[in-house]
């Protein structure tokens, strides 16, 4: 009889023992797989034809880092407080993709309004940032974070709001060597007309690669609530595949969030 991918069985005397593939890959049971998600939220948003990618910095579509050589980057906030002995955000953690797709981490010490270059030169992807320490007890950034380019502050790749912790932007980079399986996906809007949020990929359902463009993969059209798609048959993004979550609006204003998930092997 056939095993299904879905189930590991392990079997002991005359004794079947089921459990759940993606549960063992939670718990950390599954050598050389990993959970690995996204998810964002935008407020504000406009009408733009291109629409507005998902996360909270002030371009609508957030940029993409050079993709042959990565690039150096600064971190600064807006307010004096989030420093290396300010009340709030102290440190950062950066969880970013090398120049070669390999999954990284830096810890960036902050100095308030002063901007602190990274050590890493080569940044191909920001997968996402958070506080790594602060000075008080569950205190949050005191002004916007962000991470911009070296010589051009207009150019930001990740971004923390003032009295958050963590940035909220929807794209991910699949690692070098790996790939993404897509197990759910879940969409809210509120705006009092309906928002069409798309999940888009630089690559096919097949799993072929197409850098730089961001082919539409699933949609929802949602007014003033929630859609959830939960995957019998995982969808398969290539390794070095963005995924990210973009909305389309008929007028200015409202609000979204989009959450997804699944596991890379």
């Amino acid at each position: 009889m056939a095993i299904k991918r879905t189930t590991l069985r392990a079997f002991y005397d005359d004794t079947t023992i089921v459990s759940d593939y993606k549960m063992l890959i939670g718990m950390g049971l599954m050598a050389g797989h990993d959970p690995f998600r996204g998810f964002g939220y935008r407020s504000g948003l406009s009408t733009a034809v291109t629409g507005d990618d998902i996360w909270q910095g002030a371009a609508t579509t957030q940029p993409v880092p050079n993709q042959t050589t990565g690039e150096q980057m600064v971190i600064v906030s807006s307010a004096a407080a989030d420093s290396s002995a300010g009340a709030n955000v102290r440190k950062i953690h950066i969880h970013y993709l090398d120049s070669g797709g390999n999954e990284q981490k830096e810890i960036v010490t902050m100095n308030g309004v002063t901007p602190v270059n990274t050590a890493a030169t080569n940044i191909r992807f920001v997968q996402h940032i958070h506080t790594y320490e602060n000075g008080t007890f569950g205190a949050a950034a005191a002004g916007n974070i962000s991470v911009y380019k070296v010589g051009d502050a207009a150019t930001v790749y990740a971004y923390i709001k003032a009295g958050e912790n963590k940035s909220l932007d929807s794209s991910r980079m699949v690692p070098n060597g790996k790939t993404f399986y897509l197990s759910y996906i879940s969409v809210s809007g509120a705006s009092g007309k309906p928002l069409s949020i798309r999940l888009r990929a630089t690559s096919e359902e097949n799993g072929t690669l197409f850098p730089g463009i961001f082919l539409f993969n699933e949609l929802f059209s949602v007014q003033d609530s929630i859609g959830t798609i939960m995957f019998d048959i995982p969808r398969k993004f290539p390794s070095l595949a963005i995924v990210k979550g973009t909305v389309f609006s008929s007028q200015a204003g409202g609000e979204c969030t989009i959450n997804y998930g699944g596991w890379i092997e």
